[in-house]
């Protein structure tokens, strides 16, 4: 019997994932869903998933795995069409970018038999300076030589976690562990905390007495630091919503930095500017160097890697058991 895949949600990484477990050993059959019908057709269109479902909880009974990838405010309402819907032992992979909320979601609404874990990807490092990603650009390459963050409960199953841990293999991307809030702090460092800064920016200038002329001369460089928070403005207010109590921490330190900016342009010599110009550059070219060669080590995983098998292997082979009475 074929593992079947069901992807809730069609992003360039959920895309990504069902065209590799497509491409893989022992295929997959992937189906996905997203009420944008636009996209889900071009994803059908594309070859991205095998069958395109009309409604979302078609064919979740007979799933054997769940790739969730919707807005923080929609958690709620899949979780309950999952609880209602699939058979017992069908692990459900969290894609959404706030893990606590969903975390915490998962463990009232789902039954203990339907398996919840969290992932979250660091995508290949050709990708890094691309400002942003379409569904068309999804690829099986997408998080080759990335990072996948698995965030297990403390209640997953060893075996959901080995899942996890051959689904890394498949995609090409390092495992590492870490928990729900401690992912949360560190989006909120790198999608909320930029967006925050974006609009602030935006509207530091349009308040200004010069925002005619400033109109008139931005070009790229204002334009790419603006431009984040108003790029899809519903998904950056559902990020920033949920992951309030981690964006205030980080604001916090932003304050400071802009503190100690206030200082030096009030006394600080051009030499003191910058060396501490210098000390930036220098962080940001390390870290764009290590990002590159992705090479984080293995002493970050809880687990080492398994031996390659088909992820039909692990899948069915672990949990037959649970689900033989489908």
């Amino acid at each position: 019997m074929a593992t079947r895949a069901v992807f809730l949600g069609l992003t360039p990484v959920s895309l990504s994932i069902s065209m590799a477990l497509r491409g893989s050993p022992k295929r997959v059959e992937c189906l996905g869903y997203d009420p944008r019908r636009g996209i889900a057709r071009r994803a059908q269109k594309a070859g991205q998933i095998d069958r395109l479902l009309r409604q979302a909880d078609r064919a979740l009974d007979q799933a054997d795995i769940v790739f969730l990838a919707v807005a923080c405010q929609h958690v709620e309402p899949y979780l309950n069409m999952l609880a209602a819907n699939s058979a017992p032992g069908t692990v459900v992979f969290d894609l959404t970018p706030v893990k606590s909320h969903a975390l915490q979601l998962a463990q009232r609404i789902l039954p203990s038999e339907i398996h919840f874990i969290g992932l979250l990807p660091a995508l290949n490092p050709a990708t890094v300076q691309c400002q942003e990603l379409s569904a068309d650009q999804a690829s099986p390459e997408l998080l080759q030589q990335g990072s996948l963050g698995i965030i297990p409960s403390p209640a997953t199953p060893a075996e959901v976690i080995d899942l996890a841990l051959h689904l890394c293999q498949l995609l090409g991307a390092a495992p590492f562990f870490l928990e729900a809030a401690e992912a949360d702090s560190v989006q909120a460092a790198i999608a909320g905390l930029p967006a925050l800064l974006s609009d602030a920016m935006l509207r530091a200038c349009m308040v200004s007495p010069t925002w005619r002329e400033i109109q008139r001369l931005a070009g790229e460089t204002w334009f790419a630091s603006v431009s984040l928070a108003a790029g899809e403005p519903s998904a950056t207010a559902d990020l920033i919503d949920h992951n309030r109590d981690h964006l205030l921490v980080r604001l916090q330190a932003l304050q400071q930095q802009l503190t100690q900016w206030q200082a030096m342009l009030k006394s600080g010599s051009r030499q003191e500017l910058e060396q501490h110009l210098q000390g930036s550059a220098q962080a940001l070219s390390s870290w764009l160097a290590d990002r590159t060669a992705a090479e984080w080590g293995a002493a970050e995983g809880e687990r080492q890697p398994l031996p390659r098998r088909g992820l039909r292997d692990t899948l069915l082979g672990g949990w037959r058991g649970d689900r033989s009475s489908r």
